[in-house]
């Protein structure tokens, strides 16, 4: 369903339209769920372009003109493309909005620069809002283990995750081994957690209390002189290996032996483990 009116609802209204103008209906494109603004997530509609550009189309109905577009800027971009292969368009729930006429392209145009402006006027208030927000230290983020959104919808310390956040803060610098650290974890607390897990856990800034600036955003779990020596330990313990054929491609690859099939580097010497290949000329990361 989208703003009320399902997409069952939306074939029939184009269905009847098409029968009683007597037009042929040559395919149906549906793009449900996504916003009319997000125009590279729009599959069908991509589809439809490229049928429109293959000459299979000369007339597109939608039910509603923000079914189609939201932007001034996006929707003269394709209005140009359009006019230039022939194809027409008609909001068939709103007739005063159709590429037919000139009277019926002013009025889209008077529309959208309208919508536009709201879209302007909504993104700003919602920035606006998150933006009090964090001046109250309110939760805008999925929260790292150890804490929880408190009464005030600030962050607080999670008495039933802490101990878990603690032990992998203060223990690496002893273990210097992600993976023997997630093992030790899982014996010790009976939590599954992975290597990789426990590296994002160490480079999170906000265990130190810092967030976007700001020192004393999150409750601390460690000092920053502790957070400092993790991030050398972890930047000195990664192995790193050159890819003679992958580039600029991001991978994760689990007990593998090479990072694809055409790799002539063997990799797994000893035992399984898990491989990020980074975008950073071919390099990747042994965790």
């Amino acid at each position: 369903k989208i703003h009320g009116l399902s997409i069952v609802a939306q074939k029939q209204t184009l269905h009847r339209y098409c029968e009683e103008k007597g037009y042929t209906n040559v395919e149906e494109y549906f793009d449900e769920g996504v916003s009319a603004n997000a125009m590279k997530k729009r599959k069908q509609f991509q589809r439809l372009l490229e049928d429109c550009r293959a000459g299979r189309i000369e007339l597109i109905l939608f039910t509603k003109l923000d079914r189609w577009f939201r932007s001034v800027a996006k929707y003269h971009l394709i209005q140009k493309e359009l006019e230039d292969l022939g194809v027409s368009w008609i909001a068939v729930n709103e007739p005063t909005f159709e590429t037919v006429t000139a009277i019926g392209r002013g009025n889209i145009n008077f529309y959208l620069t309208t919508a536009q402006i709201e879209v302007d006027r909504t993104a700003k208030r919602v920035k606006d809002i998150f933006k009090y927000k964090e001046s109250q230290g309110h939760v805008l983020s999925k929260l790292p283990i150890g804490y929880k959104v408190g009464d005030d919808k600030r962050p607080v310390i999670d008495e039933e995750t802490v101990d878990v956040a603690k032990f992998i803060l203060f223990e690496y610098e002893k273990v210097q081994s992600t993976k023997q650290l997630a093992i030790q974890i899982g014996e010790k607390f009976g939590v599954d957690i992975s290597g990789l897990t426990v590296t994002r856990m160490l480079r999170n800034k906000r265990y130190t209390g810092h967030y976007k600036g700001k020192p004393e955003y999150f409750p601390p779990l460690i000092s920053l002189g502790q957070y400092e020596r993790n991030q050398e330990l972890l930047k000195r313990n990664i192995k790193v290996k050159k890819c003679i054929l992958q580039k600029n491609s991001v991978y994760a690859i689990m007990s593998a032996d090479k990072c694809c099939e055409r790799c002539p580097l063997d990799i797994n010497k000893k035992t399984p483990f898990e491989i990020v290949l980074v975008s950073l000329r071919g390099f990747f990361l042994v965790l």
